[in-house]
């Protein structure tokens, strides 16, 4: 069989370099095959709704926990189900897609929320015992942390509030991360997880994620409004064009440098020298006003973190991640993680 020819294991369709279109062309083509079930049905509008939730959404949560769906494949497979849902209700398709937020928009299961659900459960089967899974599971989570440069996984949710969909599809926690901050799902276990991964992270200190996060912030509310990393007009962005590609190479090089860091024992960048001045002092630098962190915030920067030579840091990137973080815009809250 050549290494590119789909076949059937476990009830996925892949091939044998691991990919898996062929699972989410099958997904699809039973979706549409549930969807022309229902169509001019005799059923109650009730029924043909849990007639293609069985038979459409049900192939969907099969694979749904352990299957990478971009963004355009989840809004494709969403729109075919909202056509699906029309039929049920013997409404038009000119009908507006607009789902009632009243009574759980009438049981009309989306792709989005079937993904979230069976993502948590399947991480609450391989977390429920203490097996090879759960080790599994668990290194995997450390993986995803150092990655994304957090410190807990509720750090890692709220960090995915700057990035996209498409960006969080790489591994199964990125995904589940993002999946509850986009839906606002809160978990019971994730306070328990987190206590025990607390004897390889390090906690009460400011991570390198939770640092910079304001700097990605103010890059996605840029980009929401029209700017893009190759053209940005200083008029929409409200920053200098030197500041705007700051924030993007030195989000490279922070990434590139945060190895070579850790290797020197600065575990977080709490861990890192700096220089701090009263507030009777002149400020070391003053941010940009599209950078700060709040409205009432002066943007005068009385904190500046210093980044040591090391070894496997060269000095261009030192230099580079040195004016990254004097971009981050100091609060009073993230100053008391620097109390030793």
């Amino acid at each position: 069989m050549n290494l590119d020819d789909a076949c059937r294991y476990l009830g996925y369709w892949g091939t044998g370099n691991g990919e898996m279109r062929a699972t989410k062309e099958v997904v699809r083509q039973k979706i549409i095959a549930a969807r022309g079930l229902i169509k001019c049905h005799p059923l109650t509008p009730e029924l043909a709704t849990e007639l293609f939730t069985s038979k459409g959404m049900g192939v969907f949560r099969f694979s749904a926990a352990l299957i990478e769906w971009s963004e355009s494949e989840l809004n494709d497979v969403k729109r075919l189900c909202v056509q699906a849902y029309k039929n049920a209700w013997h409404l038009p398709q000119s009908t507006a897609s607009i789902f009632p937020k009243t009574h759980a928009g009438k049981e009309s299961t989306l792709p989005m929320a079937v993904l979230t659900q069976e993502l948590l459960l399947h991480a609450e089967r391989c977390l429920r015992r203490e097996d090879a899974s759960k080790q599994i599971m668990l290194a995997g989570l450390n993986r995803t942390l150092d990655e994304w440069l957090c410190d807990s996984f509720v750090e890692l949710i709220e960090e995915m509030e700057v990035w996209k969909w498409d960006d969080a599809t790489g591994d199964f926690w990125s995904r589940l991360a993002k999946a509850l901050q986009q839906s606002n799902i809160s978990v019971t276990w994730v306070e328990q997880l987190d206590s025990r991964l607390a004897s390889v992270h390090t906690t009460g200190k400011l991570s390198w994620a939770a640092a910079t996060r304001s700097i990605r912030e103010c890059k996605m509310r840029i980009e929401r409004i029209g700017g893009s990393r190759l053209d940005t007009d200083p008029e929409i962005s409200g920053l200098d064009q030197t500041i705007w590609e700051l924030m993007w190479a030195g989000e490279v090089a922070m990434r590139k440098s945060i190895p070579a860091l850790r290797q020197a024992e600065y575990e977080s960048i709490s861990d890192l020298p700096r220089i701090q001045k009263s507030y009777r002092e002149k400020a070391l630098v003053v941010i940009p006003l599209a950078m700060r962190i709040c409205a009432t915030s002066h943007g005068e920067q009385r904190v500046q973190v210093l980044i040591p030579v090391v070894q496997g840091l060269s000095q261009k990137q030192r230099q580079l991640l040195q004016q990254y973080f004097e971009l981050v815009d100091w609060q009073r809250d993230s100053l008391k993680s620097f109390e030793r």
